[in-house]
């Protein structure tokens, strides 16, 4: 079971990671809106174990890579709103480089939390 606190494109990779639907049951939506506070968290619920765990992303995003002085060029285009396609290409290649060498601890913060009771999906 998966309860996201945003609607950012990470619902639907949990969505295919996990194979939850909101048909199912399993995915349920809710609108955090200015509760989430921006940030990306995501409950994730095993029915049968009974344990629960809260990811929520490291923001701010700071790029750790060995391309810094190209990806901070490209982060100002970006915030201009003036690059090209292929720039704006590239600048995702670079972040998505980046967080994939950090792995999932460089990525998310994570914490076990205590499930007394599981929530029902809104049907």
């Amino acid at each position: 079971m998966v309860i996201p606190e945003n609607d950012s494109c990470g619902v639907d990779a949990l969505k295919v990671l996990l194979g939850v639907t909101t048909e199912k049951g399993n995915l349920i939506l809710e609108n955090y809106g200015e509760k989430s506070g921006g940030k990306r968290t995501f409950t994730i619920i095993g029915r049968k174990s009974g344990r629960a765990y809260r990811l929520t992303t490291i923001t701010p995003y700071r790029y750790r890579g060995s391309n810094a002085a190209e990806f901070r060029r490209l982060d100002e285009k970006i915030g201009d709103r003036k690059p090209s396609g292929e720039e704006g290409v590239r600048h995702r290649f670079l972040k998505a480089m980046d967080l994939l060498n950090r792995g999932f601890d460089g990525a998310f913060e994570t914490e076990e939390i205590p499930v007394s009771e599981l929530p029902l999906s809104n049907l």
